[in-house]
């Protein structure tokens, strides 16, 4: 059956967080949406992964950044889509400096926030992470990377390894869910 939800064409962005001893750790979503429409306190809310490595040192650390990749850097993809941070440094040839917060800031994008995590909502397989943005910046002469773009962009085997990694994530989300239950 199809969804509603196939007919979307969500951007890409990327997450990153360091804590306190100096590991970091990177994850695409798709899921990022503004969550206040008051200018004065701008926030954003995304969805993650408990047994996401990323997720895991933003909630230790309190803090995050994320960035709105620009339509050229589909590469960052699978890069920071398909192999955890525990395993491998994710920022190897990665062009970036650091936030106040101490946060890795990948340059070339649409622009990038720091966050505070602000709260968390535990729904089984995703936590809702709200971000109260700390400082911010938009370079609006870029392009935004879409979802269709990227994979578009990417080699047919690199698609296959996404697709196969979306697909063993869906087994871990649905134990995950059944024990929120």
């Amino acid at each position: 059956m199809a969804s509603i939800f196939s007919l979307t064409d969500h951007e890409v962005f990327l997450l990153t967080c360091a804590d306190n001893e100096g590991r970091k750790s990177g994850m695409i979503a798709t899921w990022v949406l503004p969550a206040s429409l008051l200018p004065d306190t701008p926030r954003l809310m995304f969805l993650s992964s408990p047994l996401n490595y990323t997720h895991e040192l933003m909630l230790a650390k309190g803090s995050f950044v994320v960035h709105l990749l620009a339509s050229d850097q589909f590469g960052m993809v699978p890069q920071f889509g398909l192999h955890s941070g525990r395993a491998q440094d994710k920022f190897d040839n990665i062009d970036m400096v650091c936030s106040n917060g101490g946060h890795p800031i990948v340059q070339g994008t649409c622009g990038w926030a720091e966050c505070k995590v602000a709260a968390n909502y535990d729904m089984g397989e995703r936590v809702m992470v709200v971000g109260e943005v700390t400082s911010q910046k938009c370079f609006d002469n870029k392009k935004a990377l879409t979802k269709r773009m990227a994979f578009s962009s990417l080699a047919p085997e690199v698609r296959n390894q996404l697709a196969e990694k979306h697909k063993s994530l869906g087994e871990s989300s649905r134990k995950l869910y059944r024990k929120f239950l």
